[in-house]
């Protein structure tokens, strides 16, 4: 006996086919997954160095070590002219130069006059003043007989205005052989001239002055202290 044949007609027949089609496409979908590469997200990618691969600017300080003579070894501001001095060489410029480019062009620099092979290795010192990204803030530079010399980003609490004597404490302070009595800021005037600011560090200090509001791109100045023998 010939089997009956069944065919399947209407809402039934069209169910069918839709299960045969999901079961189809969930099959090559799961296919595409196991064989897909999940892309790396962009945050993973480190961002660490960033700060470390970037070039040498005015206002940084770099810490230089000679192997063979200990004499250079010393912390050097990068100055507004972006060159660093360096006692018996000179000015020597930096700014704009990469850790590795910059230790080359001062190696360049000591060979031969200085030593007849110069080993050097620079090492960017972070500045210990910086704003929070997005905060208010004025750059102003410490210069003479501070404590951290060069570029300091002074946060500036919105509407409150920042003093120089402030800046400069915040900045890290003076050395012990600064002259307190002769510190003044220089400040951009007309021209491109600077005018100089005085500061009474003294009366400051005792309650009898008020502490000059500062600008961005002042240059604070202390002078060293003479001895009178």
């Amino acid at each position: 006996m010939t089997p009956a044949r069944i065919s399947i007609r209407g809402p039934l027949a069209i169910s069918s086919a839709l299960l045969i089609v999901i079961l189809n496409s969930g099959c090559k979908t799961g296919d595409e997954a196991r064989h897909a590469i999940t892309p790396t997200p962009s945050s993973a990618i480190s961002t660490g160095k960033e700060s470390a691969l970037r070039d040498i600017a005015i206002g940084d300080r770099i810490e230089v070590f000679v192997k063979e003579d200990t004499s250079f070894n010393e912390i050097y501001p990068v100055r507004e002219s972006g060159d660093i001095i360096i006692p018996k060489v000179g000015r020597i410029k930096v700014a704009g130069l990469s850790i590795s480019e910059a230790e080359a062009k001062i190696k360049e620099n000591l060979e031969p006059e200085q030593l007849q092979t110069a080993t050097v290795i620079v090492d960017r010192l972070q500045n210990k003043s910086r704003a929070p990204s997005g905060q208010p803030s004025i750059i102003v530079y410490l210069t003479g007989k501070v404590k951290a010399p060069g570029q300091h980003t002074i946060p500036t609490g919105g509407n409150r205005n920042i003093g120089l004597y402030e800046a400069l404490l915040i900045g890290g302070g003076t050395t012990k052989f600064a002259d307190i009595q002769k510190i003044h800021a220089l400040r951009n005037g007309k021209n491109g001239l600077k005018s100089k600011v005085e500061m009474n560090v003294r009366g400051i200090n005792q309650g009898r002055s008020a502490d000059i509001p500062a600008q961005s791109g002042d240059i604070i100045v202390v002078p060293e202290r003479t001895f009178g023998f």
